[in-house]
This record gives structure tokens, C-alpha cells and sequence, in this order.
């Protein structure tokens, strides 16, 4: 189930809500795991079975990872959380690797999983007694398919604690309705302008440079338009998760960029790999390699091809010239030309997940430059006319520039205001819906990862 589903809006969320709202409070939790569960298995219960034996082993070994160190067994402490981590590993590589379909959601439990065995090896994170605490962890329903990517330690003490609040209640329809609007109103509609473009004939020089910058921003609304549901869902529940993006598209640097792109997973990585690793700690050598390990890992992590590890490798190199060739002169440039130099390198390499092969990548990023089809023609011209006002849209969506207008007016300036804010949402709410209602399904692009 897909939280752009109409069952999914007007069925499923209102009932489980309903439910959970008016269960009483020792309830709540097994309450919400039946939830999750019955979500999980929506579309078939032939993936259920593996969630469920990852979670039990996963659980089994945190249990063997905290009684041998409470014994004072450190050695066999740490085999358990050897074999955990790997277990899970060569679940995810066997499936990502050697399965023609990949479990929904496999590659983001599986990091909630390593995440509950290094909370409880690497931070003293005591596991919770009680073995439905650590599936209700795995498995929470907004955030089991795609992430966000909750640490265990971020997570636990919420299980028993969350509480439903008209606060909370708020903040997660805005963040519902926002997340609607940027899949439905705009990711979609990117999406019908770079499928258009891709299949208006051999790229032009313009047509390359066009197809890269719809599926960016496609990219980024349909991801971002995701998480945005899955924060408000989750905060509808009582449960508070941290954003995902922060207008990465503003980064001044390569580095600022992944700490506003999918915040989840680079904290993750940096959490449970860099920092494990030595981070910086160790002179330049050692964090070089560091570094390396965690973008070649970041990049098979999205897909079993070599555009993917290409990708990886694309954004170290580019790290790694600012951090130690450029730095001292590139800060020193002016803001919007470090955020034009920014995006072109990371619009740039998402060339490498839109294209098919790592040939058809490189063969793209040629067309940015020459074409035998020359720099335009007619059909480029009219995808470009076509969807120009779309382009505009979501330029300026992807700036803090609605945020801001937004805070200021709903905030700042009185019950009026308000009131006209909360009307603006009820209207993106029906557009939306009528939307979907009128045109066909586009699942989230991240479904695929």
C-alpha cells in the first residue's frame, strides 16, 4: 500500500487511527504492531514471513550481544554482533544481488535492524524486555517501506511514551497535505516531463540538460513528498521523527548537500560506519579511506549495478577535491555561484539512476555538450513550452521561499491568517486527491531502492 492510495488515505489511516485514538494507553502499542503488520502485508503476505524472521533473529541476537557482555563474555559479545550484522547483510545482498525482486522496504529495515544491534553493542542501548518492543521498531508502518531511517535509541523510549496529541495531530496532516502536494501536484507531473522528453527521439543538447534537471527535481519531490507523509504519519501517532530533507537544492557545497539530502541515511552511515571507522581522527590517509568506504557502500546500497557504485564514486570524488584541493578558494566564491556549481554536480550524477547502464550514463553526460541531433529542435522546444510553467513551480518549491511565506502568515499574523492558511491545505488536500483520482498511479521512485 502507497500513502498516495486513496484506500490508503480515506480507509486505512482513519481507521487505524481511530482505533489506535481511542484504544486505552497500555493498549496502544500492540495495537499500532497489528497495524504495521496488516500495512506491511496490504499487497500480499509473501514478505511478511521475512520481515518477521529478520526482526526474531535480529532481536535474538541483541539479546546474546547484551547477556554475554553483562556476564563479562566481551569476546562472545561481540561475535553476536558480528553474526547479527551479517546476517542481515547477506539477507539484504542476497536479495539486492541475486533475487529478480527485491521484499518492499528491504534495504531500509534492514538498516533499522544493524542500527538496533549497534545502539545496543557500539552505545549501551539496553534492549526492552519484551520482544513486540523490537518488531514494533522494525516494522512501524510510516516508515517500514522507505524510511526515514529512526535509530533504535531515537525510537524505544517513544514505544511506551508516545501520546496522541492535538499538536501532533496538526503538524502531521500539514505534513500529509505538503507531502501530497509535492508527490501528486508536482513529482508526478516532473515525471510526465522527463518521460516525455526522453521520448521525444534522440537527445538533443538542451533535451539532455532538460531530462537531467526534470528527473532531479522529480527526484527530490517525490522523495522529499515522502517523508513528509511519513513524519506527519507518524506524529499523528505520537511518535516524532526528525526531517529527511532541508532544501538541499540550496547547498553551497557538496558536503552541505548530504547533510540536507536524505539526512537519514547520511547519518546513518556516519553513525554506524564513518565514525566507527575513525572518521577524521586519524590523519588524511585513514579518513580518505573512510570516506570511500562509506560512498561505495552508499552506492551499491541503492542498486546491484555499477552506475550505482559509479554514482558512489562520482560524489567522493567530488568531496574529496572540495575537502582538500579547492576549499580555501571555493568558499570565497559568491552564494548562488557555490549552489549553481553544487547542483550541477549533483544533478549530474543522478544521471547515473535515471540511465539504464553505466554506458548510457556516460553517453548521456556527453549529450550535455554535443548532440548529432545539434543544440535544440522542435520537439525539445515544445516539452520545454509544455511544461515550463511546471519547471518554474518547482524551482521556486524547491527554495525555503514557500516556508517562509507560509510561517510568516500562518504564524505571525494573527487569526485571519490562519485561518486563510489552514483553507490553502483543505484546497491542496481536494486538488490532490482529485488528482489522483484522475490520473494513474505513480508509485514513489524510492520504492525501487
Amino acid at each position: 500500500m502507497s500513502f498516495t492510495d486513496l484506500q490508503f488515505i480515506f480507509v486505512f489511516l482513519p481507521i487505524a487511527f481511530l482505533l489506535y485514538y481511542f484504544i486505552p494507553q497500555r493498549f496502544r502499542y500492540a495495537v499500532l504492531l497489528i497495524i504495521s503488520l496488516v500495512f506491511y502485508s496490504w499487497g500480499g503476505l509473501r514478505n511478511l514471513w521475512l520481515l518477521l524472521l529478520c526482526t526474531l533473529f535480529t532481536y535474538l541476537a541483541g539479546i546474546s550481544v547484551i547477556k554475554n557482555i553483562d556476564e563479562g563474555n566481551a569476546l562472545y559479545g561481540k561475535v553476536s554482533f558480528i553474526i547479527g550484522v551479517a546476517g542481515n547483510v547477506l539477507i539484504l545482498a542476497l536479495y539486492k544481488y541475486f533475487f529478480d525482486k527485491m521484499p518492499v522496504g528491504i534495504s531500509f529495515y534492514t538498516f533499522s535492524e544493524i542500527s538496533y544491534l549497534c545502539d545496543i553493542y557500539l552505545s549501551g542501548i539496553r534492549p526492552s524486555s519484551n520482544p513486540l518492543d523490537s518488531v514494533l521498531y522494525i516494522t512501524f508502518f510510516p516508515k517500514v517501506t522507505s524510511g526515514p531511517i529512526v535509530k533504535f535509541k531515537d525510537f524505544k523510549d517513544q514505544i511506551h511514551n508516545a501520546k496522541v496529541s492535538r499538536l501532533g495531530i496538526e503538524r502531521g496532516a500539514y505534513y500529509i497535505i505538503i507531502g501530497l502536494f509535492k508527490k501528486v501536484l508536482i513529482a508526478d507531473r516532473l515525471g510526465e516531463a522527463y518521460s516525455a522528453m526522453m521520448g521525444s527521439g534522440s537527445l538533443t543538447v538542451s533535451g539532455a540538460w532538460l531530462a537531467m534537471i526534470y528527473y532531479s527535481l522529480q527526484l527530490y519531490f517525490d522523495f522529499s513528498g515522502y517523508s513528509h507523509m511519513a513524519i506527519g504519519t507518524a506524529s499523528m501517532f505520537g511518535y516524532k521523527f526528525d526531517k529527511n530533507f532541508d532544501h538541499p537544492y540550496l547547498s553551497i557545497n557538496i558536503q552541505e548537500f548530504w547533510r540536507k539530502w536524505h539526512i537519514s541515511l547520511g547519518d546513518w552511515f556516519r553513525e554506524y560506519v564513518y565514525i566507527p571507522l575513525g572518521g577524521n581522527r586519524k590523519g588524511t590517509t585513514v579518513q580518505i579511506r573512510n570516506l570511500a568506504i562509506v560512498w561505495i557502500l552508499t552506492g551499491i546500497w541503492h542498486g546491484n549495478s555499477l552506475k550505482f557504485a559509479a554514482w558512489g564514486l562520482w560524489h567522493l570524488a567530488f568531496i574529496l577535491i572540495y575537502r582538500f584541493l579547492i576549499k580555501d578558494f571555493y568558499d570565497r566564491l559568491h552564494k548562488v555561484i557555490k549552489i549553481i556549481c553544487t547542483n550541477l554536480v549533483v544533478f549530474t550524477g543522478w544521471i547515473f539512476f535515471f540511465r539504464d547502464s553505466l554506458g548510457s550514463a556516460f553517453s548521456h553526460m556527453g549529450n550535455l555538450f554535443y548532440s548529432s541531433q545539434g543544440f535544440t529542435n522542435k520537439e525539445t522546444l515544445f516539452v520545454f513550452l509544455q511544461y515550463f510553467v511546471l519547471l518554474i513551480i518547482a524551482i521556486i518549491c524547491s527554495t525555503n521561499i514557500v516556508d517562509n511565506i507560509d510561517k510568516k502568515f500562518s504564524y505571525g499574523k494573527g487569526k485571519v491568517w490562519s485561518v486563510a492558511s489552514i483553507a490553502v491545505k483543505i484546497i491542496l488536500l481536494v486538488v490532490c486527491v482529485a488528482e489522483i483520482v484522475s490520473s494513474t498511479f505513480q508509485t514513489f521512485l524510492y520504492f525501487q531502492f
